[in-house]
């Protein structure tokens, strides 16, 4: 198996005053291949979709941490790659999602749990729970979508830089924290995406992902060179 190099953030050779246009730009010059992957990625989301609807069983949807997740993240190292003026290739996908399979399930495993524990309990007739219950089921909502914010920062960040899974969930925790805004725009746009799919075609979810990934490697990868510069100067 091809090593991989570690993406140097050094080598980003642009910061938030054009990160939009550039990203556009990088979506628009490398969109065959990134449309490929994108539909590769949405393959991988709905095997375990069809295995739930299959067997009626929701806690299936954990293969989605097998499946989907793995992919996700060789997919943000093959952005990386061309962020840094790297041409990217389908060999860094199929190496990328080998070489951090297991650091990118283990990181999405707590979160793919949470899921199933929320979707059984909404499964249950909530019409005769009680306040006390609702509340409940509030604040864990709560949790997991804070969760999943972090995770569009934790799940790139295991394969850009190479890190275990302890060290992705701090530095991505860090870097939410320091940067709300980014982190709820990321969101703001998977959610916008998500909706138009919705509303037009089910087709349209085969390229969310070629739109939104680059948009979240770069946000990624720009927030951690603020913060390293920061640090050099303060």
């Amino acid at each position: 198996m091809t090593s991989l190099e570690t993406i140097t953030v050094s080598d980003l050779e642009w910061n938030s005053t054009i990160y939009v246009k550039q990203t556009a730009i990088q979506i628009w010059e490398d969109m065959p291949r990134f449309l490929l992957v994108s539909i590769v990625l949405c393959l991988s989301a709905i095997l375990p979709v069809l295995v739930v609807l299959t067997t009626g069983q929701l806690a299936w949807m954990l293969l989605t941490v097998l499946t989907f997740v793995p992919a996700w993240s060789a997919f943000c190292y093959m952005v990386g790659k061309s962020s840094i003026q790297v041409k990217p290739c389908l060999k860094h996908f199929r190496v990328a999602f080998f070489t951090y399979f297991s650091r990118s399930v283990l990181v999405a495993l707590p979160i793919g749990v949470f899921a199933v524990v929320l979707l059984l309990e909404f499964s249950r007739d909530l019409d005769s729970a009680s306040l006390l219950v609702k509340v409940g089921l509030a604040v864990q909502m709560s949790a997991f979508a804070l969760l999943c914010i972090q995770a569009m920062i934790a799940i790139p960040m295991v394969s850009l830089f190479d890190l275990s899974v302890v060290q992705t969930w701090i530095y991505s925790f860090v870097l939410v924290v320091q940067f709300p805004i980014v982190a709820l725009g990321l969101a703001s746009l998977l959610f916008l995406l998500g909706l138009i799919a919705v509303n037009i075609s089910p087709a349209v979810w085969l390229v969310v992902p070629m739109i939104f990934v680059p948009f979240e490697v770069n946000a990624t990868l720009m927030l951690t060179k603020q913060r390293l510069e920061a640090e050099q100067t303060g």
